[in-house]
């Protein structure tokens, strides 16, 4: 790994999490306050597409004696493809909040547009402030938009009568081109523009849950015909990258690996032979790991499980 030393004392990190800015009910206090509890030492704040919250979670980290990291993850528009992105000194440079700024508003925008056309299609008058008292949270997402229709789904679609079917519809259908519900979505920044842009303006770059990212080829997939991980990173790597993610991935997340017995130990055996893995590449390509278990929520845990949290050493790139 390029930036770490043996010298450096390991450290309990979670440098992936989101609050109400994005989708999480988290507020910045609440999060920086349950990592002092949880014991972590270091804790970074990645809302999507926005720094909103980050003053206020690090006026809190800083309450609690923990160091808190400022950072983002911007959605981009290959692959499903997430770039982590940190700036561990206070000030984020104007190009990337204008980016932030940018992926923000086409969000909100798509959201908009979506929200309309489900209502011309059903006939109803749903709001945008209906969704967010629903969820109990501010910003939300495509899928929090179409989760909200399903009992329109259900209650007009002949053959249709389950929660999963019914969002399947609805995705299916807002997705394709030749379909009356279509809706073009926003127009992200690709994952090489993002990494540049953060590395010109002295931000560090990670690539976010790399295993779910889509029509990517991993040893373990049953379809060999997408872009094959490694050479994603070797060209996010000649962009800047630095860091790819060890990150805490859950059964639903290891479509490959599912059974029909599910335990606890299969979850933890499957995600560390995913994260060994990423971590050979990162490897290969003198890259760093970064840490994360995405909590977006109090209730969902992954901030306080011990199999989500790990001791590593943090790269000097990241240490404030």
């Amino acid at each position: 790994m390029k930036n770490t030393t043996l010298e450096q004392e390991l450290q309990t990190i979670s440098l992936h999490n989101h609050t109400h800015a994005s989708d999480g009910t988290w507020t910045p206090e609440e999060l920086a306050r349950t990592a002092k509890e949880a014991g972590i030492d270091v804790i970074a704040l990645t809302d999507h597409d926005t720094f909103e919250n980050v003053p206020r979670f690090l006026d809190a980290c800083k309450q609690y004696g923990i160091q808190g990291i400022g950072g983002v993850e911007f959605d981009t528009c290959e692959n499903s493809i997430e770039i982590l992105s940190y700036f561990p000194h206070r000030d984020i440079p104007q190009p990337v909040l204008e980016l932030a700024h940018k992926s923000t508003k086409g969000r909100q925008e798509y959201r908009e547009r979506l929200l309309q056309t489900l209502n011309n299609y059903f006939g109803t008058e749903y709001s945008m402030s209906n969704i967010s008292t629903a969820l109990g949270r501010q910003a939300f997402t495509r899928h929090d938009v179409l989760r909200f229709f399903i009992p329109e789904v259900i209650a007009n679609i002949d053959g249709v009568s389950t929660k999963k079917d019914a969002e399947s519809w609805l995705s299916e259908r807002t997705s394709d081109k030749q379909s009356e519900m279509y809706v073009e979505e926003r127009q992200n920044p690709t994952p090489k523009e993002v990494v540049q842009l953060v590395k010109e303006n002295g931000g560090y770059t990670s690539i976010a849950h790399p295993a779910r990212m889509k029509n990517v080829t991993f040893p373990w997939s049953s379809d060999q015909t997408g872009t094959p991980f490694e050479t994603i990173v070797s060209e996010l790597a000649e962009a800047g990258l630095d860091a790819i993610e060890w990150y805490g991935y859950q059964e639903k997340h290891m479509p490959e690996f599912t059974t029909k017995t599910k335990t606890k130990e299969r979850e933890n055996r499957h995600r560390t032979y995913i994260n060994i893995y990423v971590e050979e590449v990162a490897r290969k390509q003198g890259l760093d790991l970064t840490y994360g278990n995405d909590s977006h929520h109090p209730s969902d845990g992954r901030l306080t499980d011990k199999d989500m949290l790990w001791r590593a050493r943090l790269s000097e790139e990241l240490i404030t």
